[in-house]
């Protein structure tokens, strides 16, 4: 009769431990599961910076903002439809705003990086930001863009890529989604 006992004892003991480790197990693989769900010491461009949309509006359409949003809730930067001439170049103010966080003077760099395009196409070649802004402690910047298209720059098509903000001290980045479409 002892030896039941201490059999069950034994059984019992095994079940709980088994069923906390497969708790455990299954706790990690959902952890893991989730893309950008990392537990780390590191840092993150958003330590130093608040990225936020700015003022801007699609050309084409002026009730429809660019880019909304602050940080990791940033949506895609959407310039909406824009028609190709001969050569159009548009000017947009304050598109993306920039704050730092930090006590001393910052510099950031901005490129477009291309994602699809029509056949012959670059996103490149029509949507640029300024290469570098520096921001004072505190100081907010407004990002400017450019869109400037040519019947042979720019074919009939939709654009998509990023736009690239690159703190090179830190050697920290974030990119924020781009989509342009260019019809006749």
């Amino acid at each position: 009769m002892n030896k039941r006992r201490v059999a069950r004892l034994l059984l019992f003991m095994i079940t709980i431990l088994f069923s906390l480790f497969q708790t455990a197990e299954a706790k990690m693989m959902v952890t893991t599961s989730l893309a950008g769900n990392v537990i780390s010491t590191s840092e993150h461009l958003f330590f130093f910076y608040n990225i936020a949309g700015g003022t801007a509006r699609q050309p084409r359409n002026r009730d429809v903002p660019i880019l909304t949003g602050l940080n990791a809730s940033l949506s895609t930067a959407d310039f909406g439809t824009i028609s190709i001439s001969l050569i159009s170049i548009w000017e947009i103010d304050d598109v993306i705003r920039i704050l730092n966080k930090s006590a001393v003077t910052k510099s950031l760099s901005l490129s477009v990086v291309n994602g699809s395009a029509p056949l012959l196409g670059s996103l490149r070649s029509i949507i640029s930001f300024p290469d570098r802004v520096t921001l004072a402690p505190w100081e907010t910047v407004q990002v400017d863009a450019t869109i400037s298209t040519t019947i042979l720059t720019a074919p009939v098509g939709e654009y998509t890529g990023w736009v690239k903000i690159t703190d090179h001290e830190t050697n920290l980045s974030y990119v924020i989604p781009i989509r342009l479409i260019v019809s006749l």
